[in-house]
């Protein structure tokens, strides 16, 4: 999920428990009864895949090259990818092009939106704005564009600071389904292959949401049977969990953090299962933090506040895992970013903190024992940073590379960053004790807050470009790009 920058005079509040700790002991959620259980549609026939077509809006340049017969290829079924790091295994890569940047393979035009897609080999999805009231859920063939299927359903949009809502939750794969949540809390659940929908619910009538600065902006999370929600509904119900076949509620984790930008994940500590949620959106006074939960039935384990001393600021990296019972929690405003070890009583230790290492909201990378990111609630002024992620120590701030808040995907084989930029920079990089080494560099369009991290799959990178080019004026559209080395 990615939002824009948020006003610098907004009025600063200052709370003197942010940098604490808040330790509650363990305690089963509250029991919840489901307002409104959605009823649960079987799919009819045998729902084959329909025969993907081109559609109006798909314009096609190339074919891909095709992959190398010991070639590494990975899906990427959710937001931060299928480790929910940020780092894809694959190879290989072609790492180096031209100017006019890698092989464009086709694009598809599209409303305004700043999710991007995921992709289960062999199909797409992504969400995007459609109208001035409609929003759209669209599958597409990853290799060429063509569509499988696509949905629109009416939804309210507002203007808030100036800036219209849009789609900013990414889509979530899980085996035949796709979970989609929209700028106004609408859950669907869609049969990936054929569109079909299992379920759906109106979130924001039945747990009464707030719209928040932006709408609802965390993607949704599958973790075995549950889709969980960064929610934020009426009665502190901060984080809901909802069955992932019938879409009824499981548990509701109460909690006064509301909902934020920042997608939840999955960690395993001293061997459980927990999910982490960096929590905090609109409120006075500002709050939020981290929350620890047990997956099992919302018990709230601990909770860690961490979040800007000012109300016009959310938090909304998602936590980093780092080394064993660790992670990283950032924001870009005022309290930067921290380590945490969490201990087996589920106590809450900060390990270290980061004042100067702020993600407003493109999530860092751990990558060779070192945690990389962009510093900086502004563009121009955010800078690239690498900090050790043992001790906390800056290695080095790359003040030359003027990309705004840009976004990383670490391909882990060749040893490579690549980096979307602010206004559609791309860039290869590779790590160097002092910086990062730029190995090549494009402009692929010239379009303000280009906020969504790039996603790449069976060698092909796709772009969201979320605002028309200012050059061109070319419409938003999704890209797909060629980084497959050539054939001999």
């Amino acid at each position: 999920m990615k939002i824009s920058s948020l006003p610098d005079t907004a009025i600063s509040l200052t709370i003197a428990s942010l940098a604490a700790t808040l330790i509650i002991p363990p305690a089963a959620a509250e029991p919840f009864q489901d307002p409104y259980p959605p009823s649960v549609h079987v799919a009819p026939g045998d729902n084959a895949p329909p025969t993907p077509k081109p559609a109006e809006t798909l314009t096609s340049h190339q074919s891909p090259s095709p992959l190398a017969p010991d070639a590494v290829t990975a899906d990427w079924p959710h937001l931060l990818g299928a480790n929910y790091n940020l780092t894809t295994p694959e190879s290989p890569l072609q790492t180096t092009y031209p100017e006019s940047g890698p092989p464009l393979v086709w694009e598809v035009a599209r409303g305004a939106g700043f999710a991007p897609p995921v992709i289960k080999y062999p199909f797409l999805v992504h969400i995007f704005r459609a109208g001035p009231n409609t929003e759209a859920v669209e599958c597409l063939h990853p290799e060429t564009g063509h569509r499988y299927w696509r949905h629109e359903y009416n939804t309210e949009h507002i203007t808030n600071f100036g800036i219209d809502d849009s789609a900013r939750a990414s889509p979530t794969i899980d085996g035949e389904c796709v979970y989609t949540l929209g700028v106004n809390s609408v859950l669907h659940c869609f049969q990936l292959s054929s569109g079909h929908i299992f379920w759906s619910r109106d979130l924001k009538s039945e747990f009464t949401t707030p719209h928040n600065f932006f709408g609802q902006g965390a993607s949704p999370l599958v973790h075995k049977n549950l889709v969980i929600l960064n929610l934020g509904g009426r009665d502190n119900l901060t984080v809901v969990a909802f069955d992932k076949k019938s879409g009824e509620t499981q548990w509701a984790a109460r909690h006064t953090w509301g909902a934020s930008y920042a997608s939840p994940i999955p960690a395993s500590f001293h061997g459980k299962d927990r999910i982490l949620v960096f929590a905090g959106g609109e409120s006075r006074p500002p709050h939020g933090g981290l929350l620890v939960i047990d997956p099992a039935d919302g018990s709230i384990l601990s909770s860690t506040p961490w979040r800007a001393e000012m109300y016009a600021s959310v938090n909304a990296a998602s936590p980093v895992l780092v080394g064993e019972n660790q992670a990283f929690i950032s924001e870009a405003y005022t309290q930067g970013g921290a380590l945490l070890e969490f201990n087996a009583d589920n106590s809450t230790n900060i390990i270290w903190k980061a004042p100067r290492f702020g993600a407003q909201f493109s999530t860092p990378v751990l990558f060779q024992d070192h945690l990389y990111g962009f510093d900086g609630s502004s563009s121009p002024g955010a800078t690239f940073v690498c900090y050790d992620a043992a001790t906390g120590t800056e290695k080095w701030r790359d003040q030359k590379l003027q990309v705004g808040r840009a976004n990383l995907l670490a391909a882990s084989a060749p040893g490579v960053f690549f980096c979307l930029g602010e206004h559609g920079e791309f860039l290869t990089l590779k790590p160097q004790p002092d910086s990062a080494k730029i190995l090549a560099q494009a402009q692929l369009f010239n379009a303000p807050d280009t906020f969504s991290p790039p996603v790449l799959s069976h060698g092909l990178l796709f772009i969201v470009q979320g605002r028309p080019d200012t050059k061109t004026n070319t419409t938003p559209r999704l890209l797909c790009y060629d980084l497959r080395p050539p054939a001999d």
